[in-house]
């Protein structure tokens, strides 16, 4: 009788705990769903909804600064924030958004973004000019 009377307990407290289990699961989709939650809840927060005001705060230039300042900050705190190198892939993101946002008003005020970086260019023929070894023996 006794254990018949201890299953009964336990069978009903493992219902009790499965039940909750479940209302806080669906409480928690929905809570994900007005945040716009999931993994991509992220880049959704940050697609086109920093300012000119945060953005220069993220990178530590004015709002009218230049596009070489600019830059000279992205490369140091992208570099600095690298996943690889024990930084953060969010933080990344946030300053590198940040870049777009004040180098767009920048152009948008006149400015000319420099020219691409010139590459070291190989020749197609795989022979080299003379100065490396390569092809020489």
């Amino acid at each position: 009788m006794a254990s018949r009377l201890l299953a009964q307990i336990i069978l009903m407290g493992g219902t009790y705990v499965a039940r909750a289990f479940v209302q806080a699961y669906q409480q928690a989709l929905v809570n994900s769903a007005r945040s716009g939650g999931g993994a991509g809840g992220t880049a959704r927060a940050l697609r086109g909804k920093i300012g000119a005001e945060e953005a220069s705060q993220i990178l530590g230039v004015t709002k009218n600064a230049g596009l070489k300042d600019i830059y000279k900050r992205y490369d140091r705190l992208f570099t600095a924030n690298d996943p690889s190198k024990g930084g953060s892939l969010y933080l990344q993101a946030k300053i590198h958004h940040a870049k777009m946002e004040l180098e767009k008003q920048a152009i948008a005020r006149g400015e000319q973004p420099p020219p691409p970086p010139q590459m070291a260019r190989e020749p197609l023929d795989g022979k080299s000019d003379g100065s490396g070894s390569a092809g020489s023996r």
